[in-house]
């Protein structure tokens, strides 16, 4: 789900992009990609890797429950990094910084996922 919500906002981005533009996008495109199957990779051995038990069932149930939570905590820095860009005119707000600031949101929400997995493969005693 996050690699598809990546593809969709590549395409919504504008057509007369420069070439700077398009580097970094792809760029971090591709990071996020290898990040994502690194992270999918690091979830599977916290759940045990082969010998785990319902792998796919765990990544989905809790990685839908992140990706909600992590949408709505990207929203509200968004909201801020606009509010902060018009009231201090320093801050200049363009895709390169979501693009960068894309790469860290994947990589804490890997990060999270994985751990919530090991918590939940890991009887407690």
């Amino acid at each position: 789900m996050v690699v598809f919500l990546y593809v969709l906002e590549d395409w919504d981005r504008p057509w007369d992009r420069d070439v700077f533009e398009a580097g970094v996008d792809s760029g971090t495109t591709v990071v996020n990609g290898l990040v994502c199957v690194f992270g999918l990779w690091a979830c599977h051995r916290a759940n045990g890797a082969s010998t785990g038990a319902d792998f796919l069932g765990r990544v989905v149930a809790l990685g839908a429950v992140l990706l909600v939570r992590f949408a709505a905590f990207a929203f509200v820095l968004f909201a801020l990094w606009v509010v902060l860009a018009t009231w201090l005119r320093i801050l200049l707000a363009s895709y390169e910084d979501f693009d960068f600031v894309s790469v860290v949101v994947t990589v804490l929400f890997w990060w999270r996922l994985r751990l919530n997995v090991s918590m939940v493969a890991i009887p407690v005693i």
